[in-house]
């Protein structure tokens, strides 16, 4: 009984002790900044080109076709591809690590918080929010489509299906991002020195 209230103890101790506790380098902290940025520089870059397609392309649309509920699903999806794109910015880090950081400690806190910051932009106000903004262009668009051209209503209530589908997946795989991200965030939280989860890579 003794023995696993001082084992409580320990763990108590080492959870609410200072960052600099932790066996790891400036240098490895650093590199695994490194390898996030990377990953969300690539996520990004890819994301990010999308949208410009998708805003360039439904920016034409809003011009050539004269259905007005055409035009209003351009400009919505115009407007959702637009913040979207705005979100992006906001999640990349603008501190370079490696002048920046000055310590093991500095660079614990601002790994912690690059975590939370992608974590954030997967789950929450940040994705529920391009949701809701993004789906209804589409949406609106292919409704003014079908009133435009009677003939083709078929083939775009198939379309609708899968963009809803497409929602759907948009939704699991951006929740699963969150949940990795913050398994990160909570062994990083927990972790003793030399603890092997600093070394996982699979955000």
């Amino acid at each position: 009984m003794m023995d696993d209230r001082n084992q409580d103890e320990a763990k108590d101790l080492w959870r609410n002790q200072p960052l600099e506790g932790a066996a790891m380098s400036l240098e490895q902290v650093r590199a695994r900044i490194e390898i996030l940025r990377r990953k969300v520089r690539r996520r990004n870059l890819i994301v990010g080109l999308a949208c410009l397609i998708v805003l360039l392309g439904f920016a034409y649309y809003a011009i050539i076709f004269t259905n007005p509920i055409q035009r209003i699903g351009s400009a919505l999806t115009v407007l959702g591809a637009g913040y979207l794109m705005y979100q992006l910015i906001l999640s990349k880090s603008h501190i370079r690590p490696e002048t920046a950081l000055g310590n093991t400690a500095d660079g614990l806190t601002f790994y912690r918080s690059e975590l939370q910051r992608q974590s954030d932009f997967h789950r929450g106000i940040w994705f529920w929010s391009r949701l809701v903004i993004f789906v209804p262009g589409p949406v609106i668009f292919m409704i003014g489509f079908a009133d435009a051209y009677p003939s083709l209503k078929r083939y775009i209530e198939v379309e609708l299906a899968i963009l809803v589908l497409l929602s759907f997946l948009a939704i699991s795989l951006n929740l699963r991002k969150a949940r990795k991200y913050q398994r990160e965030l909570d062994a990083l939280d927990s972790s003793t020195p030399g603890s092997s989860c600093w070394y996982r890579d699979d955000l």
